[in-house]
């Protein structure tokens, strides 16, 4: 059974890694195929997998008022929202949030301090 609301801050932390987690999973396939192709397909190259961009849009309710928070209802910076589709179907549009999230991976550059000898 669904839990009736989650955390905002779950929702979005768990695409992160799920995000992540299919990245590594595309990387692995493509360090696997690296040996297939070498014995059957030398000139061919390996295939890699990336992910160039994501976007989310998700559909909320805020489960939580601010009259709750301050009564000492909800841990600061966490909003607890109703994702489930039976639980937005009775609602008002009015009711209802969206939230679009972009993902775009961003190359990390490693800068090492020179050893000093």
């Amino acid at each position: 059974m669904e839990k009736a609301e989650v955390s905002l801050k779950a929702v979005v932390t768990g695409l992160m890694q799920a995000l992540r987690e299919a990245k590594l999973l595309g990387d692995m396939e493509s360090a696997r195929l690296i040996k297939t192709y070498r014995k059957s397909m030398p000139s061919f190259s390996v295939p890699a997998f990336a992910i160039s961009e994501v976007e989310v849009e998700l559909r909320f309710a805020v489960a939580e008022s601010q009259e709750l928070r301050r009564r000492g209802g909800a841990q600061p910076g966490d909003i607890k929202i109703k994702i489930s589709p039976e639980t937005l179907k009775g609602l008002e549009p009015h009711q209802i949030s969206q939230l679009r999230i972009k993902f775009s991976p961003v190359e990390l550059r490693v800068f090492e301090k020179p050893e000093e000898g």
